[in-house]
């Protein structure tokens, strides 16, 4: 069966049925060290994503000044394929997703780093998925974006699996004051992707503001820093990444508009931390089932790393919180 007709019987059933089927994993293995990242090619990885069309197979990227392109690992970081986009002039990528695309699957790469907010765009390109890749491809689409109320800097990206649209997360800070502040969510949606032409310049939606800092207010300043993000399989959950946790959260409280300051732990969220996230992590990833989800240490010189380790993390213990 065509990955279009797939994609289109998968909406319709998500449409007909509740939205949030939000089963929250209560219990999480620590994390398993899925592979190593080969750092000749992996040498700042800044985002991953898990293909669900072609089993095995993990995107990554590297982070600013990595030029334009993505490459294509195992699920273990094996066996690295580096691909270049050939029309991509790239900034500052800082994370990517899988989603739905013109009937077909995704890839989307978010040119979104703006450590000065300084910049005036922000910039989406978006490469079909192949069963097979040349070592340079042309995107299918590419699009100039900014925010209504002026530049952030974000480095969390992801896309909803049945309606398309792109959410991006930025990373609100002040490092003179080391204090972190609320980030705003905005979207994109899938009918401004379609009707787009290459290099038209959208408006993003502001659709949430969502205060970090206050839901892990037990964590430090680098610890309330949203670094990635990814939404799961069945548009239920979403993932937020920072440099010492993870939260998985219930999307439809987003969706909702349901202020951060009323989620109840437990119930609406939960947090992920683990000795090994104490590095610098900017990137995971659902797994195609939505059951683990995989994230990276980036490999630093600075800090004297030797390798750059994959981690999956399963979860034990699934309760329905509906």
């Amino acid at each position: 069966m065509p990955y279009g007709t797939v994609l289109s019987l998968l909406t319709v059933l998500h449409l007909t049925s509740s939205f949030a089927r939000a089963d929250l994993c209560v219990r999480w293995s620590d994390p398993i060290q899925a592979g190593l990242l080969d750092i000749k090619f992996l040498s700042e990885a800044s985002g991953i994503t898990v293909s669900k069309q072609f089993p095995n197979r993990l995107y990554h990227h590297n982070d600013s000044g990595g030029g334009p392109f993505f490459y294509l690992t195992t699920l273990s970081g094996s066996d690295t394929q580096k691909i270049e986009v050939s029309d991509m002039k790239a900034e500052d990528i800082e994370d990517m997703s899988l989603g739905p695309c013109d009937g077909d699957s995704c890839l989307f790469l978010g040119d979104t780093g703006d450590n000065t907010r300084s910049r005036a765009n922000l910039e989406l390109w978006l490469i079909r998925e192949s069963e097979t890749f040349s070592s340079s491809v042309r995107g299918w689409k590419h699009l100039k974006l900014h925010y209504p109320d002026g530049p952030h800097d974000a480095e969390a990206l992801a896309v909803h699996p049945h309606t398309g649209d792109v959410y991006i997360l930025t990373k609100e800070f002040d490092l003179q004051k080391f204090k972190a502040s609320p980030s705003k969510l905005f979207r994109l949606q899938a009918n401004k992707i379609n009707q787009a032409q290459d290099a038209d310049d959208i408006i993003l939606e502001d659709v949430y503001d969502f205060d970090l800092p206050f839901l892990t207010s037990t964590f430090d300043f680098f610890g309330q820093i949203v670094t990635g993000m990814d939404i799961s399989p069945d548009g239920s959950k979403l993932l937020v990444l920072t440099y010492q946790n993870v939260l998985e959260i219930r999307f439809e409280l987003l969706k909702n508009n349901i202020s951060t300051h009323a989620w109840q732990l437990g119930q609406d969220y939960q947090v992920i931390e683990s000795p090994i996230m104490k590095a610098q992590h900017e990137a995971i990833s659902y797994s195609p089932d939505g059951k683990s989800f995989y994230f990276d240490n980036e490999f630093n010189i600075d800090l004297d790393d030797t390798e750059a380790p994959l981690y999956r993390v399963e979860c034990l213990d699934t309760r329905n919180q509906n």
